[in-house]
């Protein structure tokens, strides 16, 4: 049997050699008993008994300390043994000078760490207050009322059986439209700043299997970004996101809507432990939402890709991709944006991407209050995703096996 490495046995378990007493732990332990009385109550007060008696003692044998001085600066051979009184108001002297000294130097150490202490608990609370947000904008909650009562009678259509023959393109898109809406209304940015908002569907690595070689796969290979191309997305990785061009509008109703066609991977690991820490191993937005069933914000897509940079495992080449899909490519339209995941129950549906045209949608901590609020906006959203992809499982039916989609409970 081999040794025991000594590395596996437990830390608790380790036999613990008992302390030393050594002259140096000594000397450390006097320096931090010092250090303690001296920010203590009591050192000033001795500092001010000292001073008081050095002062008392000088004024007592001020006679003979004024010859006792002369003599030095005129013979410079005094001797301060020969006289005591000199050489304890010498000693006095001294000893007061040192405390004293301590004593401002603590005192400067302690004033200089309160004001930064001070400083930076002003600057926190500043901040605070500048980002305090307890409430929406003072039209937000009629805004709020308007758009869900423009869409409150597709709650009808949110359950299967009544999902049968209607226009699930329509509905989603009013959805979608009424969440871009809010969106610009909470911002209150002028009519020349685009909202917008879109859904990319989630289809899972056994989905996407049992579409091999159909021409439904070939477009989604086609249409995949952001992705190096070893990448084997239909045996390997967790699925694919699609972004279908006709589940998206615009907070303006006259406004062209249909964005172009665009395929995400998802990752099956959402991050992965390096040897510089733990990092994320998805794309931003639409991904991470999902891998993580957490919103992901971003106020400018420079945050966006700073991201990408210190906290995700991104290759260069798919930074690369990313910075010039945003930076006049396709995506140059979209300056900030929010992606919430769509799920019901445990079953991912896909994600709801909101976005606009110019940086800081939602900042100062918007997202805190506008996603909560958007709630049920959401919930009605997912459903109608979940029912639109049914109806195309169905449809696809006629040309090929059924792929799986998560089943949708009756409400």
């Amino acid at each position: 049997m081999s040794p025991t490495n000594k590395s596996s046995v437990p830390y608790s378990k380790r036999p613990v050699a008992a302390p030393q007493k050594t002259s140096q732990n000594v000397v450390i332990r006097l320096i931090l008993a010092f250090w303690r009385f001296s920010t203590g109550v009591a050192f000033p007060a001795i500092v001010a008994f000292v001073g008081a008696f050095t002062g008392l003692w000088v004024s007592v044998y001020s006679t003979e300390l004024k010859n006792a001085f002369a003599e030095i600066a005129k013979n410079r051979s005094f001797s301060l043994v020969t006289e005591a009184h000199v050489l304890i108001a010498a000693v006095l002297f001294v000893f007061f000078f040192l405390i004293f000294a301590t004593q401002q130097h603590m005192q400067t150490r302690a004033s200089a760490r309160a004001q930064s202490e001070l400083i930076q608990e002003t600057n926190t609370l500043r901040s605070m207050v500048t980002e305090l947000k307890t409430l929406p904008p003072g039209d937000f909650l009629q805004s709020f009322q308007e758009s869900f009562l423009s869409v409150q009678h597709l709650l009808l259509f949110a359950k299967p059986s009544e999902a049968r023959d209607i226009d699930h393109v329509t509905m989603i898109q009013s959805v979608l439209r009424a969440i871009a809406t809010l969106a610009h209304r909470y911002d209150r940015r002028p009519d020349n700043v685009k909202y917008s908002a879109n859904v990319m569907v989630y289809w899972d690595n056994l989905t996407l299997q049992k579409m091999i070689g159909s021409d439904d796969a070939k477009a989604l290979l086609n249409a995949v970004i952001f992705a190096d191309v070893r990448d084997d997305h239909f045996t390997s990785g967790r699925g694919l996101l699609e972004l279908v061009p006709s589940l998206a509008a615009t907070a303006d109703e006259n406004a062209h809507s249909e964005p172009d066609q665009i395929v995400l991977p998802v990752s099956d690991t959402p991050w992965v432990n390096l040897m510089a820490g733990d990092r994320f191993n998805v794309l931003p937005g639409a991904p991470f939402a999902l891998s993580l069933g957490r919103f992901a914000h971003y106020d400018s897509i420079e945050t966006m890709l700073k991201w990408c940079q210190d906290e995700a495992d991104i290759s260069l080449k798919v930074r690369d991709q990313l910075r010039s899909y945003f930076h006049g490519g396709k995506g140059k339209d979209i300056r900030s944006f929010l992606s919430i995941p769509l799920r019901l129950s445990d079953a991912s549906i896909g994600v709801l991407n909101v976005q606009a045209s110019a940086p800081r949608m939602l900042d100062k901590g918007g997202t805190a209050l506008f996603v909560p609020l958007i709630t049920s906006l959401v919930s009605l959203l997912t459903y109608l995703v979940a029912n639109w992809m049914i109806e195309r499982e169905r449809e696809r039916t006629l040309i090929g096996p059924k792929p799986h989609v998560p089943d949708v409970p009756a409400s």
